[in-house]
């Protein structure tokens, strides 16, 4: 993993994130962004199904403000080269990301995120309805792809009452209840 460093003046990164196949001049370079996906990069390794692995990548854009963005990749090595398997994702730090394995709805890992949505008359870190996206595997294509999203009827906590926004666990029933009308 590359991280960029910052900007001179230490608020922003100075440029993208990278993860790079070892021994090669491979790298994945996080998406365009302003600011650029460059702070806390973290790769670790997932399983999407019995046999089949890959990398979740991730990297946070900030510029030195309460709110930041963590863009999502979900990388495979393809003809020697990274593939990401997602559309391109990224959640706010009041967001929420899953991996969740529901054999009744999917062969492979669903990936689930839930970002909060500013509704009038609240403040940044009041509570707020999320959307919540769920991402699945199209055996086709390779891929994932956007499966289902909706609005929480519910408002939940944010930062402000809370160490670490929680919406996934209490909509579950929901979430999986929602792919499996549409199979």
């Amino acid at each position: 993993m590359i991280a960029p460093g910052t900007t001179p003046d230490g608020i922003e990164p100075s440029g993208p994130a990278k993860l790079c196949l070892v021994h090669s001049p491979k790298c994945f370079t996080a998406p365009k962004n302003n600011p650029q996906f460059g702070f806390s990069p973290k790769a670790e390794i997932v399983r999407l199904g019995p046999t089949k692995r890959a990398i979740l990548f991730s990297a946070v854009a900030s510029a030195g403000g309460s709110g930041s963005l963590t863009m999502l990749a979900l990388l495979d090595v393809r003809n020697g080269d990274w593939a990401d398997l997602l559309p391109r994702v990224a959640i706010s730090n009041q967001g929420e990301l899953a991996i969740w394995r529901e054999s009744n709805v999917s062969n492979a890992a669903l990936f689930v995120t839930a970002d909060a949505l500013w509704g009038e008359g609240e403040t940044h870190f009041s509570k707020h309805r999320f959307e919540v996206s769920a991402y699945a595997f199209d055996s086709e294509t390779q891929g994932y792809y956007l499966r289902d999203r909706y609005v929480t009827r519910k408002k939940y906590p944010s930062l402000d009452e809370v160490d670490k926004v929680v919406v996934l666990e209490y909509e579950k029933p929901e979430i999986l209840q929602r792919l499996r009308q549409q199979r």
